[in-house]
């Protein structure tokens, strides 16, 4: 429905006895990543996934390639950042010191674009994309402006998000109104494998619902509104690296003239080159002891 906001963020944590996730915070300039984008027609639980186990020690592995008949399309996204002044867009954000380049395999789909950040002070915060100053509004209106988020996330951080806007472009020519109400809640931690590596990682679960409804006569007619439930999980690393993220969504009309549509989308780390830190440079005792505990448990 919408074109996800992908930001590559970096941060150190000051402890290592709890995981402690600032998602606002931008990587080096210099800092790469690859991730790969799987859209798959059906639910979570259809890739025999039960993601319903919350609290710590967990463990999840998506280092091997997700094949599935189900999967519609995938695309490759290369992600970069770089200083300003090397982009397209750089004169209409003078207060930006940070820019994302995003490219993939697919334009068609997710076209190339670039991403404009003020990372000078306390907030993070997102001042255009391309030639669109401003948040864009579906990324306002799903509650994924990291800027509007608490600036820690940890086990038990939760928080509400609504909103509505009357006159949304979806895609050009086709205005609706968007409706949306989440609740997000941290209610994981645990042990992400991709391609990238093996991460410790917090899990961000966000629930609730999204309403489109149409402007154009005829499709308000004919469709009447679309009204979704949405379940996503996202894993950030003590390093805020958002190392997987699943969408999951199913969409009933008013009219029922369109069968239900069920879809979920994962985006996983394939390969990240960044700066050493001493996150990511310490021992794998808290890695084994996730595997103990989840071995243990498995017997018990």
């Amino acid at each position: 429905m919408y074109k996800a906001l992908l930001a590559l963020s970096l941060f150190v944590s000051p402890s290592f006895a709890e995981l402690i996730v600032n998602p606002r915070v931008i990587g080096p300039i210099g800092q790469t990543a690859v991730m790969q984008i799987s859209i798959i027609e059906g639910t979570i639980s259809d890739l025999g996934l039960n993601l319903d186990e919350i609290g710590p020690g967990q463990y999840l592995d998506f280092s091997e390639e997700i094949a599935t008949e189900i999967t519609l399309a995938e695309i490759m996204i290369s992600m970069r950042v770089v200083a300003p002044a090397t982009t397209p867009f750089n004169e209409l954000y003078p207060e930006a010191d940070k820019a994302i380049h995003l490219s993939s395999t697919s334009p068609m789909i997710y076209p190339e674009s670039w991403q404009y950040y003020d990372t000078d002070g306390d907030i993070t915060t997102l001042v255009g994309v391309d030639g669109d100053i401003g948040v864009p509004t579906l990324i306002r209106l799903t509650g994924l402006d990291a800027a509007t988020w608490p600036r820690r996330l940890q086990m038990g951080t939760e928080w509400v998000f609504s909103d509505r806007n009357d006159e949304v472009a979806l895609v050009p020519g086709l205005d609706v109104a968007f409706e949306s109400d989440y609740t997000f809640t941290v209610d994981a931690e645990g042990i992400v494998e991709t391609p990238a590596g093996t991460h410790e990682a917090l899990r961000l679960t966000k629930l609730g619902m999204e309403v489109v409804t149409y402007k154009d006569p005829q499709l308000a007619a004919a469709i009447g509104n679309l009204r979704s439930s949405i379940l996503e999980h996202h894993w950030y690393t003590v390093e805020g690296f958002a190392v997987l993220l699943m969408r999951q969504e199913v969409a009933r009309s008013a009219t029922e003239t369109i069968p239900l549509i069920t879809q979920t989308t994962i985006t996983r780390l394939i390969e990240l080159d960044t700066l050493p830190t001493a996150v990511r440079d310490r021992s794998w005792a808290n890695i084994k002891r996730y595997r103990v505990q989840k071995l243990g448990t498995e017997q018990q």
